[in-house]
């Protein structure tokens, strides 16, 4: 029986991480374990949930700035392989700040691999916004992203196992070092599922409630966020959801045969909230006139009818859907370590993305699979 390397979590950052694995050509190693997978919807299960883009959320930290970077190079990778059959596309953002400006360190890192990046002239700014940037970026459609990787790692041999673990150590049923004296090793990609996961129980991990707003609206094609002092504004078209009746995050709803750079749009992610410690799987009709109250003054051109050029009101819009997801957030930001247990074994944690999981978690998963690279170089010494 050859190696056989558990992930544990079918998340963005654990299909990140089993996609990298392949790229070494370990898919036949590969072993997911997860109690939700790619087509699932959970508010414990984060990732479909996502708006979905590369945007300036991250903090301004060496680490979040050198996994952003990361992300951004391999993900153009992506998009120019697989683009439209991947759910990704490249649109235009706008960004905006009344609060929290980002770093000096932040926008020169930005420009390093954002050719098109641009600071707004101030008499530009709208509104109370003090600072802004435009560029042009990623956008996902993420429950197709998430299919699509999880198709991807299948092809190259990996297997998936439903299951709900109580303790982290279980995880090592499904495990074999590649030989008698090699160590045996998991990755510890369990998001949210870290504070209560036995033989991990990180009390530094919290949720970050959001709620967001779907419309249709598939005149708009561009990015459009403002952070403010109590909340963050932001339009995040989705990619290649040009649809009718079917429904919304479903792979099949896809446009066949859609191409193109900035891929077919339809829907429309409005949000957003970002409530620290708040484990409601629930969507508020309040939180829902407030999200599209603050996403049309960002963007008047929502509310505007692209058959007739005429305004609609507020509650003229066309709302595919509410929903509300659990942002796997950590007090001193993302875990990524290896961690040495009894008899030779090895965890490999990453976890506490936050918000940032689509656009950091290529990066987190470099830096992981690196710790495992020299995890399997110490065994064979």
């Amino acid at each position: 029986m050859g190696e056989k390397i558990v992930i544990v979590g079918a998340g963005i950052i654990g299909l990140y991480t089993g996609y990298l694995l392949c790229q070494q050509g370990r898919g036949q190693d590969l072993v997911f374990i997860a109690e939700y997978l790619p087509g699932d919807q959970s508010i414990n299960y984060t990732s479909p949930w996502a708006g979905g883009n590369f945007s300036c959320i991250s903090s301004d930290s060496p680490k979040a700035l050198r996994h952003d970077k990361l992300s951004f190079i391999n993900l153009r990778k992506i998009h120019d392989l697989y683009g439209p059959q991947a759910g990704l596309a490249m649109l235009r953002t706008e960004e905006y700040w009344e609060t929290q400006l980002p770093s000096d360190a932040k926008i020169e890192s930005l420009k390093s691999y954002i050719p098109d990046l641009r600071i707004v002239p101030k008499n530009e700014l709208p509104g109370k916004a003090l600072f802004g940037v435009t560029y042009t970026t990623f956008n996902f459609n993420s429950p197709m992203f998430l299919k699509f990787l999880a198709k991807y790692v299948s092809q190259q041999g990996a297997t998936f196992i439903r299951r709900k673990l109580d303790h982290i150590g279980q995880a090592f049923e499904y495990a074999t070092p590649s030989s008698p004296l090699s160590p045996t090793v998991i990755f510890n990609c369990t998001g949210i599922g870290a504070q209560t996961l036995g033989g991990v129980a990180d009390t530094d991990v919290y949720p970050t409630r959001g709620q967001v707003v779907v419309i249709r609206a598939p005149h708009i094609n561009e990015n459009r966020a403002i952070w403010s002092p109590y909340s963050a504004t932001y339009i995040i078209p989705r990619p290649y959801s040009f649809v009718d009746t079917q429904a919304e995050g479903s792979v099949g709803s896809t446009v066949s045969g859609s191409t193109g750079k900035t891929g077919n749009v339809g829907h429309i992610v409005l949000g957003g909230f970002l409530q620290q410690g708040n484990y409601s799987g629930d969507t508020y009709g309040h939180e829902t006139f407030n999200i599209l109250d603050r996403a049309t003054a960002l963007y008047p051109e929502l509310l505007r009818d692209p058959i007739t050029g005429k305004n609609k009101t507020i509650h003229e819009l066309e709302i595919v859907r509410e929903a509300a997801g659990l942002r796997p957030s950590r007090k001193g930001g993302v875990r990524i370590e290896t961690e040495r247990l009894d008899e030779d074994k090895y965890i490999v944690h990453n976890y506490g993305a936050g918000g940032t999981g689509y656009q950091s978690g290529l990066g987190m998963a470099i830096e992981s699979v690196g710790l495992f690279n020299e995890i399997g170089s110490k065994g064979k010494l």
